[in-house]
């Protein structure tokens, strides 16, 4: 099956440290131990692992030289002992005196774990994000909506001066060609800009104003009567932008006299009509996403966590204070 679930074993790192004590599990006899450093990895993973990858805490193992078995330490213990506040040679009467009542979560590391803090980051980062999704797909609409209902007339959009961007839809009337070139070539859209997918456009002119005005085309580009293209959709944008050739634009030049080649209206072709277009919302909505599972899973991990650290400290509360009574 693809999806399976990931077995985690444990892998032995170093050995901590060695000292002798009483191995309780054989009749109290003094003997070597040795504290081994172990980490969570895949089952089927071959090699080491780098901390980071798989990086839970480590976790520790009592080894008698008698038997050789490993003997995992409840992480009470182990926080104990890696905080100083028992000694090495404490530790197997300890984990022999507790073993009766160990349950497996108790060798889950959870006292270090801070699922209060990612849930104090992450829900507002939901929240905010979200908030952002919503706004920016309302500006996007927006944005949208003014410009289909504006659908000037070819008259009146040629009258006015063009801006880098503009986006035009449905030319009333078709837009007058003052004329075109014959040959194509292979347009280029920037980013952030969707083309046509026909590949072979050619260049035309259109008066505007008291000048010309560039106007790119498919190869193929509709004509409902001679010398007026059909635009249902077109963007303005910077002529050297588009791909194209320089020997076409200096040839644009020559036949068009007064023409201003700064700005072109590309046929077929469409920008983003709000700033980050659909990007923008749609990476939110990721954000949000993300965020707001994480904050659920960590709200539901949170009790459960705390339940298990009271336990912890009650276990450890006990070990120092059987200590105390020995030693006392």
């Amino acid at each position: 099956m693809f999806f399976q679930e990931l077995k985690m074993v444990r892998r032995r790192v170093r050995t901590a440290t060695s000292f002798r004590a009483r191995d309780l599990w054989h009749g109290g006899e003094d003997t070597d131990f040795t504290l081994e450093v172990y980490r969570l990895v895949p089952e089927d993973s071959q090699e080491a692992l780098p901390g980071w990858l798989y990086g839970g805490p480590e976790v520790y193992g009592l080894r008698s030289e008698i038997d050789g078995l490993d003997r995992p330490l409840p992480e009470a213990l182990s926080e104990l002992w890696s905080t100083g506040r028992v000694q090495p040679g404490d530790l197997p009467g300890l984990l022999h005196a507790m073993e009766p009542q160990l349950t497996a979560p108790d060798f889950q590391p959870v006292l270090h774990r801070q699922f209060g803090r990612w849930l104090a980051i992450l829900m507002p980062v939901g929240l905010l994000a979200l908030w952002g999704f919503f706004v920016a797909r309302d500006r996007y609409h927006r944005a949208v909506d003014a410009i289909y209902d504006a659908r000037p007339s070819a008259e009146a959009f040629l009258a006015q001066p063009w801006t880098e961007g503009q986006i035009v839809v449905g030319l009333q009337g078709g837009l007058p060609l003052a004329g075109r070139l014959d040959e194509t070539f292979q347009a280029t859209a920037p980013r952030g800009v969707s083309a046509p997918l026909a590949t072979d456009s050619r260049l035309g002119w259109t008066r505007a104003g008291a000048g010309y005005r560039p106007v790119l085309m498919a190869a193929n580009a509709y004509f409902p009567r001679p010398g007026l293209l059909e635009v249902t959709l077109g963007s303005v944008l910077r002529l050297d932008e588009v791909g194209a050739p320089a020997e076409l634009v200096d040839r644009l030049r020559r036949e068009a006299p007064d023409i201003d080649l700064s700005l072109v209206l590309c046929q077929g072709w469409r920008s983003e009509p709000a700033p980050g277009g659909t990007a923008l919302p749609i990476a939110l909505a990721l954000i949000a996403f993300v965020s707001l599972t994480g904050a659920l899973v960590c709200a539901i991990v949170v009790p459960v966590f705390a339940v298990r650290k009271r336990r912890r400290h009650r276990q450890m509360d006990w070990a120092l204070a059987r200590l105390g009574g020995f030693r006392g």
